[in-house]
């Protein structure tokens, strides 16, 4: 799999945490499988070559010449190619949203909508002058335009909310989430109901999504044993560990961790 990516620009590195790109070999004879595990990352995904379809229905309509945006989840998914299949990719954090598309984040929970749903001829307009560009950087010039003409004024009480989010984010998902409302200046009703809209979670399922996306990059790329990698987690033991790896990607640690393996062979 061929990939690239860049950070945004300074005026969108608060909203926006990468934009990439990915080249696929598949064929008949060789398909190719992505593991799409719980992410509090929403993406917006232009299917510009080739397309995917889900491997627990092959038989469903797929992602295919079109552009969907995925919004932040606490599920699982595996999706297939057997053919070459081109996405440009732009990972967002949560809280991008209300900013970038208007609406709460908790609508877009484990939500998948079409470009042209979510943003009318503004969203077709675009997906057509991504598909009709010519290379990657030209693509990440025209969405970088695109998202900064976008952006709104944010609120005071949002830029506390969104701090604490950073805060979760640093902390790795391991902390004690009742304190937090304090710190953003609101009450605790007030808190979780700002940190739902800008995020779609509560402030202890986002935790908990985070800790599992830190324990999963510790998991992948450490040697060490899976005992060690829960505790440097977060976690109370193994037992707890696989837990929750299982409810987030429907693998356990050992047959995801084979999976990933055989699709970088």
């Amino acid at each position: 799999m061929g990939y690239k990516a860049m950070l945004p620009s300074a005026s969108l590195k608060k909203y926006i945490l990468n934009i990439w790109e990915g080249e696929i070999k598949a064929s008949d004879n060789q398909t190719f499988k992505h593991i799409a595990t719980a992410s509090i990352s929403p993406q917006l995904l232009f299917y510009y070559k080739g397309g995917f379809r889900q491997a627990a229905d092959p038989q469903k309509s797929g992602f295919s010449a079109a552009t969907y945006f995925f919004g932040p989840t606490n599920q699982y998914g595996d999706y297939i190619t057997n053919e070459n299949a081109a996405i440009f990719g732009i990972q967002f954090y949560p809280y991008a949203i209300p900013y970038l598309f208007s609406l709460p984040s908790e609508e877009l929970i484990n939500e998948t909508v079409e470009l042209r749903l979510l943003l009318g001829n503004k969203g077709h307009e675009l997906e057509e002058r991504i598909f009709n560009s010519r290379n990657f950087e030209e693509r990440a010039g025209i969405i970088s335009e695109f998202f900064e003409t976008r952006l709104k004024e944010i609120a005071e009480k949002d830029k506390n909310i969104i701090s604490t989010i950073h805060f979760i984010n640093k902390a790795g998902g391991v902390l004690k989430t009742e304190n937090l409302a304090r710190e953003a200046h609101l009450s605790e009703r007030q808190f979780e109901r700002n940190f739902k809209t800008l995020t779609g979670f509560s402030p202890k399922s986002y935790a908990r999504i985070v800790r599992f996306e830190n324990a999963l990059n510790n998991f992948l790329d450490n040697t060490q044993p899976l005992t060690d990698v829960a505790l440097a987690s977060g976690y109370y033991d193994q037992a707890h560990f696989n837990h929750d790896f299982k409810h987030f990607t429907g693998y356990t640690p050992t047959a995801y961790y084979q999976s990933v393996a055989e699709l970088t062979i």
